[in-house]
């Protein structure tokens, strides 16, 4: 009995060690050969995340207007998610809406993980912030050259759902998330974040490595 005590916290501790650095060397490989790209955003994209119990670490929130949710009470989804794209990134589409089964086929249909295209500009959304999702694709290295401008494109990991909408008889996609939805701010540039009081401004550099991950890789103040 004693030995399975103590056999299980080892083997707990183990787990957790190994799972750190395979984080750590996902990291490595992201980050290496320096960002491939980068972008400047504001408070408004990068808002700071609430602090957890370690009160040490700072981290912010990429916000973005989700224009394809999915749930749509409001009928306001944007149309670009349609049945064609689904099909390009996989989902089965070969029933139609109208059928007697395609409520079932469809219902069984998987979120899967996709590249998600977000837009810098224009005006800010209900949430504040001037970034919105534009697109939506299985291959980073298209979206990248569909969308070459770096200072205004952000193609970013995520999760996307077909959602059948029985009544109006069609299909379209909806985006879940993000796979990165916080970034941890280097001790180098925390300076910048602290003392922060509402209605401050600041400015911070994203670079995104290999695996499309972004990190910090500049920050300021704004006036």
């Amino acid at each position: 009995m004693r030995a399975a005590t103590i056999k299980g916290p080892a083997l707990a501790a183990a787990v957790v060690v190994a799972a750190n650095l395979l984080a750590l060397a996902g990291v490595a490989r992201n980050r290496a050969g320096g960002p491939r790209w980068s972008i400047e955003l504001t408070e408004k994209e990068l808002p700071l995340a609430p602090r957890g119990l370690d009160n040490t670490r700072i981290a912010l929130r990429l916000e973005w207007e989700n224009t394809v949710p999915r749930w749509d009470r409001e009928r306001r989804a944007a149309d670009w998610f349609d049945r064609a794209k689904l099909e390009g990134l996989g989902f089965d589409c070969r029933v139609e809406p109208g059928d007697p089964g395609a409520e079932r086929h469809y219902n069984r249909q998987l979120p899967r993980e996709a590249w998600v295209v977000l837009e810098y500009g224009g005006d800010p959304g209900a949430s504040g912030s001037r970034l919105r999702a534009a697109d939506a694709g299985p291959d980073e290295v298209q979206l990248r050259s569909r969308y070459g401008d770096p200072a205004r494109f952000l193609v970013l990991p995520g999760r996307v759902r077909m959602v059948y909408e029985k009544k109006e008889g069609r299909l379209r996609g909806a985006i879940l998330g993000l796979l990165v939805d916080q970034i941890q701010v280097p001790r180098e540039h925390r300076s910048v974040f602290e003392g922060w009081r509402a209605g401050s401004r600041y400015a911070v550099t994203l670079g995104f490595g290999a695996r499309g991950e972004p990190w910090v890789t500049g920050a300021r103040r704004l006036p």
